[in-house]
C-alpha cells in the first residue's frame, strides 16, 4: 500500500478514530424560566408530546440530535407555532430572549461548513474516468448504487466505503490499466473449424437449410432477413484466418452467377445489423450448381463470425424493388396470380401462407387471373405488408431458386495475430495520455496532478515512479510499469475523494466543488488554470466560471441529477400507472414517450428559468411551460392543442400559460404529481409532507412510533377526508398535520397521472350492489396561518406573494447537493440573508445561484 494512502485512510477514519469534544453548556436560569412557564408542561420527561422532553438544565451542543432538537425549538418559537393558542402564551420579549439564547448558542456551535470526506459518487466516478481519459465508460453491470441522505446521492455521510465497491473500484482500474497498457500478447496455436451447411443459423425467413445445404434467397438489407452466419464459430482472437468456402447456385438463370458477399459481424448480435454497416471481406461470382471453391485470408476480431449474404437476389423488402419483383412474378404465373387474387392479396407470412395460395390453386375454383388495372391493386395490396409477402415468397424460391447456396466453410487459425479496431482505439488512448517522448517522471506528474485534480505532491509522484521502475525492471516492458501505476492510482482516496482539509477550501478544492456542483465531472482546462493561478478564489472570477460552465452542455447532468432527486422525477423511470386510469387506451395513454415529456418539461422549464434569469417565482406560478401536443390535450386540456392525436407524443414545444392557473410550476407539472403518486391513487399525507420539504423547506418531523400510518381507503364511500379525520383527533398528530392536510388536500385535484379532476374514480357501495357513487375532490383548507385555501391556484398565490420560504428552501437544497451535507444553523441564517438581498435587488434565480456560490456556505468545508 503507497504511503499517501495510509495517511489519507487515517483522514478518512478506516485506521482509527477519535472521540468528538464535550461542549456541554448551562441552560440560562431566565430562559430555563421561559421553558418552564410554556413549554415543560407538555414538553418533560411524563409527557413527552411529540417525543420531545425540554427537561434539561443543561445541553451538550456536541450531540447532534441536540442541536437538531433546539433548532427545532427556536424557528416554532420564532414562528410563534408553538406554545399551542389555546395554551398561555409568552410575551414578545420573552420570545425574543429565548431565541437570542438559542441563536447565540446554535451559532457557535452549529457553524458554517463541516462536510464530511466525500467520495464521488457513481455518476461522477465514471465522469472523472471519461475526463480522465477522454473516453465514454460504461461501469460494468452490478456496480455498487449510492446511498441517499437528505434527498441526493451525493452527500458525504452516505457515501460509504463497502467490500463490494471496493472490488468494483478494483475491478474497473484493472480493466482500464489493461486496455490502455494490455500485457504482452501470447501467441494462439492455431486451429481449424469445420461448418457444414447445416451449422449455419438464420432468422425469420431469411435462409433454409435443404439436404444439408443453407440456401438463401433474398438480399434485403437487413441482417435477420437475409443473411446467414455459423451457429458455433466465433473468433477467439484477433488475428489473420484463412478461409475456405463452398459455395454453389441453385436454379440462376443461364450465365448469370450467384453473388455472394462474405462480411465480419460481431457474432452475439449478428442479427440486428444492416449489411451496409459491415466490414466486407469478399465477394464471390459463384457460377456452378454442384459446387466451387474459394478461399481468402481474412481478419476477424475477436468475438467476430462470418455473415453470408446474397448481393443479387431477386427478392428484396426495398419497396421498388419488392414491387417490382411481384409484378414479374405475378406476370410470368397468372395462376399463381388467381392465387393471391383468392387470398385477397394478404396470406399468413411464411411457409404456412404459401401453401394457403397452393390450396387455393389446387382446388382448381380460381378466379379469372387479375390483369391491367385489378393486377396492380393486387400488386399494391402485397406490397404493403412487405415483411410478410418477402417471407412468403422466400418458400417459393427457396423451391424453385435462384438461389445461392453454403455448402461448408472451414476456417483455420488464427496464422497471426493482429490488433483489433479496440486495441488502435486503446493504444492512440495511451499515446495521448502518455505521451511519446516524456520521460515516466513527466508521466507520473502530469497524470496523477489530472487524476488528483491538483499538484501531486513531490513524495507521491516519487512512491509512483518507484513502482513504475520496479515493475519496468520486473518484467522489462515499461508499459508493464505504466499499467501498475495507472491501476494503483484509480483505486487512490486522492481519486476516489475530495474535501481532505478543514475550514474554508482552498483553490483547489474550490475548482473541484465547483464543478461536480454543476457538471458531475473534474475542473475543466480553463477551470484548472483559475485553480493553479489561484484566480479562482476571486469572486468575480468563480462567479465568471459559474456561468460559464452553467453555460455547457454538461450542466445538464446538473439539471438531470437535482431534478430527479429534489422533485423526485427519478420515480417515474420505474413507475406505472395502473391501466385503468386510461379509459381509452387506443386515444391516448401513459408510454415511454409521455414520461420522458414529463421529465423534459421540468429540465426545460428549469433551464429556460435559469439561463434568462427568470424570477424566482416562476417556478411557482410560469407563463410557459413545455410539453408535447398529446400530452397538452389529454393531460392538460388545453384547447389550443384540442386537434392532437397520441402520436404527437415526440417534440417538445414551448406554451404559453395564463399565470394563476392550475397548471404550470413545480406544484403543476404532470411528472411532479405524477411521482407523488403511486401509479393507482393519491395520498394527501404523502403530497403535503413532499411540499413542505420541497417546496416551503419546513418538513415535519417523523410521526411519533405507537401512531400507525393511515392510507385512505377510496374504495369506500367516504371522501379521503373524513378517512383521515383521525389524525386531527390525535393530539399528538395535530400538530403536524395542520400543517401536512391543508397542502395535501389542495393537490388532491391531480390525479395519479397529473390530469386536473374534480370527482374521485366511482366506488360501489358494496360488493352485492352495482350502484356507483362519485365522491368529489374537496380541496379547501387553512393554514396555520388563518390563509385560506380553495384549490391550486390559492396556494400558488400565497407562495407567489412571498416567495422567501420557497427561493430559501431551494437555496437549502442547491447548497445541499453542492456541499454534500445538510445545512447547520448557521448555514440558515445565511441562506436567509443571501435570499433577502437577491429580493432586495429584484434579482433573478441566476443570481441566486451565483450568490450561492459564492457563499461562505459553498467555499467552506
Amino acid at each position: 500500500m503507497p504511503k499517501h494512502w495510509c495517511r489519507t485512510l487515517l483522514a478518512l477514519g478506516l485506521l482509527g478514530s477519535f472521540g468528538s469534544l464535550n461542549a456541554e453548556t448551562q441552560i440560562p436560569e431566565s430562559s430555563f424560566a421561559i421553558l418552564d412557564n410554556y413549554c415543560l408542561s407538555c414538553h418533560d420527561d411524563v409527557e413527552f408530546k411529540g417525543e420531545i422532553n425540554l427537561d434539561q438544565l443543561k445541553v451538550d451542543w456536541s450531540n447532534s440530535d441536540a442541536v437538531d432538537l433546539w433548532r427545532r425549538v427556536i424557528k416554532v418559537v420564532q414562528n410563534d407555532e408553538m406554545p399551542p393558542k389555546k395554551k398561555k402564551q409568552p410575551t414578545q420579549d420573552e420570545r425574543k430572549e429565548l431565541a437570542t439564547w438559542l441563536d447565540t448558542m446554535l451559532s457557535e456551535y452549529s457553524p458554517i461548513g463541516g462536510t464530511k470526506l466525500r467520495r464521488l459518487n457513481r455518476r461522477e466516478y465514471k465522469h472523472s474516468i471519461d475526463e480522465l481519459f477522454g473516453i465514454n465508460y460504461e461501469l460494468p453491470n452490478g456496480f455498487p448504487k449510492d446511498n441517499k441522505s437528505h434527498g441526493f446521492d451525493n452527500q458525504a455521510e452516505a457515501l460509504t466505503l463497502s467490500g463490494p465497491l471496493l472490488e468494483a473500484y478494483s475491478n474497473v482500474a484493472t480493466d482500464l490499466a489493461e486496455k490502455l497498457f494490455p500485457p504482452e500478447r501470447k501467441a494462439v496455436e492455431p486451429e481449424t473449424y469445420n461448418i457444414p451447411g447445416s451449422d449455419f443459423t438464420f432468422a425469420y425467413s431469411s435462409g433454409l437449410v435443404v439436404d444439408g445445404i443453407m440456401r438463401l434467397v433474398s438480399n434485403t438489407p437487413q441482417v435477420a432477413h437475409s443473411a446467414s452466419w455459423p451457429t458455433h464459430f466465433e473468433a477467439p482472437t484477433t488475428g489473420i484466418f484463412q478461409v475456405t468456402i463452398d459455395l454453389s447456385s441453385f436454379n440462376t438463370p443461364e450465365g448469370v452467377s450467384a453473388v455472394a458477399d462474405l462480411y465480419a459481424v460481431e457474432a452475439l448480435d449478428a442479427a440486428s445489423n444492416n449489411v451496409g454497416s459491415l466490414r466486407k471481406l469478399g465477394s464471390f461470382h459463384v457460377l456452378d450448381s454442384s459446387g466451387q471453391r474459394f478461399s481468402i485470408n481474412a481478419l476477424l476480431e475477436k468475438g467476430e463470425t462470418l455473415a453470408f449474404h446474397y448481393a443479387n437476389g431477386m427478392i428484396s423488402e426495398e419497396p421498388e424493388r419488392l414491387r417490382g419483383f411481384i409484378q414479374s412474378l405475378l406476370s410470368k404465373d397468372p395462376i399463381l396470380a388467381s392465387g393471391f387474387k383468392q387470398a385477397g392479396g394478404k396470406v399468413t407470412r411464411g411457409r404456412i401462407g404459401l401453401e394457403d395460395v397452393y390450396a387455393f390453386i389446387d382446388a382448381n375454383e380460381l378466379p379469372p387471373a387479375p390483369v391491367g388495372e385489378e393486377l396492380d391493386e393486387l400488386i399494391t395490396k402485397m406490397s404493403q405488408d412487405k415483411r410478410s409477402i418477402t417471407e412468403t415468397l422466400s418458400y417459393k424460391m427457396f423451391e424453385e431458386g435462384p438461389a445461392l447456396e453454403i455448402r461448408h466453410v472451414s476456417v483455420f487459425g488464427p496464422t497471426s495475430l493482429e490488433n483489433s479496431q479496440e486495441d488502435f482505439y486503446w493504444k492512440e488512448k495511451a499515446t495521448e495520455l502518455a505521451g511519446t517522448k516524456n520521460s515516466p517522471s513527466q508521466f507520473i506528474q502530469r497524470f496523477l496532478s489530472k487524476a488528483f485534480r491538483r499538484p501531486a505532491e513531490k513524495h507521491v509522484i516519487q512512491e509512483y515512479l518507484a513502482i513504475v521502475q520496479s515493475e519496468t525492471s520486473r518484467t522489462g516492458r515499461i508499459e508493464d510499469g505504466y499499467h501498475l501505476a495507472v491501476r494503483t492510482a484509480l483505486k487512490s482516496p486522492y481519486f476516489l475523494y475530495r474535501g481532505f482539509s478543514d475550514g474554508a477550501l482552498d483553490n483547489y478544492e474550490l475548482a473541484s466543488r465547483l464543478a461536480y456542483f454543476l457538471t458531475s465531472r473534474p475542473p475543466d482546462t480553463k477551470l484548472q488554470r483559475a485553480a493553479a493561478s489561484g484566480a479562482i478564489l476571486n469572486p468575480e472570477v468563480l462567479t465568471q466560471h459559474t456561468r460559464r460552465l452553467l453555460g455547457t452542455n454538461k450542466s445538464n447532468s446538473f439539471i438531470e441529477s437535482f431534478l430527479g432527486q429534489w422533485l423526485g422525477l427519478d420515480e417515474l423511470e420505474n413507475l406505472v400507472p395502473d391501466a385503468n386510469l386510461f379509459e381509452s387506451p387506443r386515444t391516448f395513454k401513459y408510454t415511454d414517450a409521455e414520461k420522458d415529456a414529463y421529465v423534459q418539461e421540468a429540465h426545460m422549464v428549469f433551464r429556460e428559468i435559469l439561463d434568462d434569469n427568470r424570477p424566482i417565482e416562476d417556478f411557482i406560478d410560469p407563463d410557459f411551460t413545455y410539453t408535447t401536443g398529446a400530452v397538452a390535450k389529454f393531460i392538460y386540456d388545453l384547447p389550443e392543442f384540442k386537434t392532437s392525436s397520441k402520436n404527437d407524443n415526440k417534440t417538445m414545444q414551448r406554451i404559453s400559460l395564463e399565470r394563476g392557473g392550475r397548471f404550470g410550476g413545480v406544484l403543476g407539472m404532470a411528472g411532479i404529481m405524477t411521482a407523488t403518486a403511486n401509479g393507482v391513487d393519491t395520498q394527501p399525507v404523502l403530497r403535503g409532507v413532499w411540499a413542505l420539504e420541497n417546496i416551503l423547506g419546513s418538513p415535519p418531523p417523523p410521526p411519533p412510533d405507537a401512531v400507525p400510518a393511515l392510507t385512505p381507503d377510496t374504495t369506500k364511500a367516504e371522501s379521503p377526508r373524513e378517512m383521515f379525520a383521525a389524525h386531527m383527533g390525535e393530539e399528538s398528530c395535530a400538530g403536524c398535520h395542520k400543517k401536512i392536510d391543508p397542502i395535501g388536500f389542495v393537490l388532491e385535484s391531480f390525479d395519479p397521472i397529473g390530469r386536473w379532476r374534480t370527482e374521485y374514480p366511482p366506488v360501489r357501495t358494496s360488493s352485492t350492489k352495482k350502484t356507483e357513487i362519485s365522491i368529489p375532490v374537496e380541496t379547501n383548507g387553512k393554514l396555520t396561518d388563518g390563509t385560506v385555501l380553495k384549490d391550486i391556484t390559492d396556494l400558488k398565490a400565497y407562495l407567489r406573494n412571498d416567495i422567501s420560504p420557497f427561493a430559501e428552501c431551494i437555496s437549502e437544497k442547491l447548497l445541499t447537493y453542492a456541499t454534500g451535507r445538510s445545512m447547520s444553523y448557521s448555514d440558515h441564517k445565511l441562506i436567509k440573508h443571501t435570499v433577502t438581498e437577491i429580493r432586495e435587488q429584484r434579482g433573478g434565480f441566476q443570481d441566486l445561484v451565483i450568490a450561492l456560490v459564492n457563499s461562505d456556505s459553498f467555499r467552506t468545508k
